[in-house]
C-alpha cells in the first residue's frame, strides 16, 4: 500500500522511490488503470516504463453523461418535454422508474438530438463491455467515428477525447 499527496506527474516518482524502499522497482509494475489525467498518464509514461495504462471506465462514462446532459439542456428550451428528464436520461436502463421508462418512450420517439446522444451512450456502455483487445480497436473506433459523423458539439468532443488517449477503453473496473 502506497498513499501521499498530490495530482500530478511527481506522485507517481514519490510511488516510485516508496517501491525501492521496499526492494522493488519500476519495471516490475505492468498495468496501471488511472483517469484521463494528462498529469498522471505523462508520470505514468516517464516513471514506470513497462505499465501498460487502462483507462477507468467511470471516467470514460462521466464525460459521456456529462456531453448526453450538455445536449439535453441545449435542446430544452426549444422541447418543453425535456424539462425535468435529466435523469430519464442519465439512469440505466433496469434503474428506471415506470413512469421514467414511459416517458422516455415517448421522448424517444421525438427527432432529437438528446436521443441520438442517448443512442451513443447505450453503444459506448456496449463498446466497453467487449473484450478488452476487441473494444479498443474496431469497436471503439466505430463509436468515435459515429460521434464525429453526428456532428452533435459535446459527442465530437467526446470522440476527441478518446482519440487523444491512444490507450482505448479500460477493462472491465468494478
Amino acid at each position: 500500500m502506497f498513499g501521499t499527496e498530490g495530482k500530478d506527474g511527481g506522485t507517481l516518482g514519490a510511488f516510485v522511490e516508496d517501491l525501492k524502499a521496499h526492494h522493488r522497482t519500476a519495471e516490475q509494475i505492468r498495468d496501471v488503470c488511472c483517469n484521463m489525467s494528462p498529469a498522471f498518464i505523462s508520470g505514468i509514461q516517464a516513471h514506470l516504463p513497462k505499465a501498460k495504462i487502462t483507462l477507468d471506465r467511470f471516467h470514460l462514462m462521466k464525460l459521456m453523461n456529462d456531453a448526453l446532459d450538455a445536449v439535453r439542456r441545449e435542446e430544452s428550451p426549444s422541447t418543453p418535454g425535456l424539462k425535468k428528464t435529466r435523469h430519464h436520461w442519465l439512469r440505466n436502463p433496469g434503474d428506471r422508474t415506470k413512469s421514467q421508462q414511459a416517458r422516455l418512450k415517448e421522448l424517444k420517439a421525438m427527432n432529437l438530438q438528446t436521443v441520438e446522444a442517448y443512442q451513443m451512450k447505450l453503444l459506448l456502455q456496449d463498446c466497453l463491455e467487449q473484450p478488452k483487445r476487441r473494444a479498443g480497436g474496431v469497436f471503439l473506433n466505430a463509436w468515435r467515428t459515429l460521434a464525429r459523423a453526428s456532428g452533435i458539439g459535446p459527442l465530437v468532443k467526446v470522440a476527441g477525447t478518446f482519440q487523444f488517449h491512444p490507450e482505448g477503453p479500460p477493462q472491465r473496473v468494478a
